[in-house]
């Protein structure tokens, strides 16, 4: 695609609507981190140390002389973030146009919203099934399309943080500053959406998964009250329609979020227990790590019966400190920092923006969703919510700071 981009605009850079020099720091990042990535693939003429020889031993490959201990795991991660780097590059040049923007916006929401649909109609019409198939993993619970009812969760979450950008698109006029009255149905429909990605949520029983998917939407919620909402009356009855939503489907999953409650203590102590000894492997080769990817072949080198002797971990549900562990203390934080550049050019649109500005707060709460998350699970490391993320990511920096020439930008 990115090719077919290239071809298209003749290889004329003066073509590009959003160019990386827009975003010279999350560039600048990126293109560290794959060079990183790749510097850990080079065969390096020094002297393999014990971890090294323990670690390609336990994996049972030969012992090669560089700093990766698993160079295919290495070569598939620096593939995924050449490619995350390309696809925020190309939904930066889709967001740039208004019109565009908000179709982009609208085709991932009903994307979400077609993955809770069938999330929830596999669970409860299909028998518990996964794609047809009698289900062998979480029984009981709504995983969808994913492995995993976490990476479930956060995947609806996004989806209904931009349902919620959708709502404040809606009912706001032209100037972003008074609210609509003659779009009734529109804002139905996307009650319903939001209602549906909420309900797949609860159905999956994810605990953070439940707090963000109340939280995300919120913070898109305030921003309209802020912002749009004159009066007290207003106000309460936003509150209200939220509120009543969110009741009505913590109340039909009580009893199951009640028994995963309950668990909260135990589970948290096991993934802490991951976090310290994750962290403990990234202290052990704090400035080039172990190579991308490589989380697996490498914890059982500081594994300690804490984090439960009959799980195989392959992730160390901290996207934070696995980076650190694979990447280094440095290059480890590049990716979150990239993220965290284009964050900030999202702040600037949120406040300064009068008419595009819930594009900027959408994907505001997007990134406090996955942040978040990311801190006790791993649904930043599947690549599908990966690129839902950047999606959400790339329009509200493309519709941050985008000048309106005409009225179409």
């Amino acid at each position: 695609m990115a090719l077919a981009y290239v071809l298209a605009i003749r290889f004329d850079a003066a073509n590009v609507r959003v160019p990386p020099s827009r975003a010279p720091l999350a560039t600048a990042f990126m293109l560290a981190t794959l060079v990183m990535l790749g510097v850990q693939l080079l065969p390096l003429p020094f002297a393999v140390d014990e971890n090294i020889r323990l670690a390609a031993e336990a994996l049972g490959t030969p012992v090669t002389a560089r700093i990766s201990v698993d160079p295919a795991a290495t070569l598939l991660q620096a593939v995924r973030y050449g490619a995350y780097v390309l696809f925020t590059f190309l939904c930066l040049q889709v967001a740039a146009r208004l019109g565009r923007a908000r179709i982009f916006l609208e085709t991932l929401f009903w994307i979400a919203v077609a993955h809770g649909l069938w999330a929830l109609a596999s669970l409860y019409a299909l028998d518990d099934s996964f794609l047809g198939v009698p289900k062998w993993f979480v029984q009981g619970f709504a995983t969808g399309t994913f492995f995993s009812r976490n990476t479930l969760a956060t995947f609806m979450t996004l989806g209904a943080v931009a349902g919620s950008g959708l709502l404040a698109l809606a009912i706001t006029d032209r100037t972003g500053e008074r609210l609509r009255f003659d779009v009734a149905p529109v804002i139905l429909l996307y009650l319903c959406g939001i209602g549906i990605l909420a309900a797949a949520t609860f159905a999956s029983v994810s605990r953070m998964g439940i707090v963000l998917v109340i939280l995300g939407p919120s913070i898109v919620l305030a921003a309209l009250i802020a912002r749009s909402l004159h009066g007290l009356a207003s106000r309460l009855v936003a509150l209200a329609a939220f509120g009543g939503i969110v009741t009505t489907i913590t109340l039909v999953y009580a009893d199951r979020l009640i028994l995963r409650v309950g668990s909260v203590d135990r589970d948290g102590e096991v993934r802490w227990a991951a976090v310290l000894q994750t962290y403990e492997l990234a202290l052990q080769r704090p400035f080039v790590g172990w190579g991308g990817g490589t989380f697996p072949t490498a914890f059982p080198l500081v594994r300690e019966p804490a984090v439960g002797v009959n799980t195989n971990w392959t992730y160390a549900h901290n996207l934070y400190v696995e980076l650190w562990s694979d990447l280094g203390f440095i290059v480890g934080s590049f990716p979150i920092l990239a993220v965290l550049a284009l964050t900030a050019r999202c702040c600037v649109g949120a406040v300064r923006n009068r008419t595009r500005w819930p594009y900027a707060v959408t994907a505001l709460a997007a990134v406090l969703v996955a942040g978040v998350h990311s801190a006790v699970d791993f649904s930043l490391q599947v690549p599908s919510v990966v690129l839902f993320f950047l999606a959400l990511l790339a329009i509200g920096t493309a519709q941050s700071d985008r000048p309106v020439v005409g009225g179409s930008p």
